[in-house]
């Protein structure tokens, strides 16, 4: 009996021991890295300066819920919808900003240019009369301007919207107009009062173009845009 104890003791022993070399050899699992926070307005902001213009929409809105008082997202969130026809979205974003931006400040000007070329805004009283005062209606809008939009970083050239603005301290300077090119990239500005206009395709953000033109009386001028008279390489308002 003394012997068959004797077994069972070292039997129990054995698995004792075994257990405890299971338990020992076992490498406990790596704790787990925690989360990397995303940077939504680093994310986008690269969309935006890669022109991906769905995206960085969704992320700037991501962004404005984490930040709502950051004017900065704003503003680049009206630009982003105007880039994809969302006028409503636009519209929203522009008007936060006059209404939390100081005036003066350049997001101000642009988002209140814009509201105005939309229709949102009127200008005031004076200057509106002055834009169409009868007697420039009836004998100076017989000028124009006509051209194609050529693409430029493998851009579409069809619907890009353009403006018009008579250049600052001219005869002009209150008048602006706005259109957007066919599905060929052509464009033609009609009916325009002779003078010194900007022509460019924004009035926020960073243009593609920024050219002087020179309506001549009764003429249409013919100007292309393209890579070669962009602003990075000729821009005739680098002080604005």
């Amino acid at each position: 009996m003394a012997g068959l104890s004797s077994s069972m003791s070292l039997g129990r022993l054995a698995r004792v021991l075994a257990i405890v070399l299971v338990v020992g050899c076992t490498t406990p699992p790596a704790p787990s890295a925690p989360p990397v926070a995303r940077n939504l307005v680093v994310e986008a902001m690269q969309a935006f300066d890669q022109a991906e213009w769905a995206r960085a929409a969704d992320l700037l809105q991501q962004a404005i819920a984490q930040n709502p008082g950051d004017a900065s997202l704003h503003y680049y969130a009206a630009i982003t919808a105007t880039r994809l026809d969302r006028r409503d979205d636009a519209i929203r974003e522009f008007k936060w900003i006059l209404a939390n931006v100081a005036p003066d400040l350049p997001e101000a000007v642009d988002a209140r240019e814009w509201l105005i070329a939309a229709g949102v805004l009127t200008r005031p009283a004076e200057t509106e009369t002055a834009a169409v005062a009868p007697d420039r209606e009836e004998t100076s809008r017989d000028s124009g301007l006509q051209g194609q939009v050529v693409s430029v970083g493998g851009r579409s050239t069809a619907r890009v919207q353009l403006f018009l603005k008579g250049v600052p301290k001219s005869p002009n300077a209150d008048l602006q107009f706005v259109l957007r090119t066919d599905d060929s990239g052509h464009f033609e500005f009609k009916r325009i009062p002779a003078g010194t206009y900007m022509l460019t395709d924004k009035v926020a953000g960073e243009r593609t173009w920024r050219l002087r033109v020179r309506l001549e009386p009764g003429e249409v001028t013919s100007l292309d845009l393209s890579e070669s008279n962009s602003a990075r390489v000729r821009d005739d308002f680098p002080e604005s």
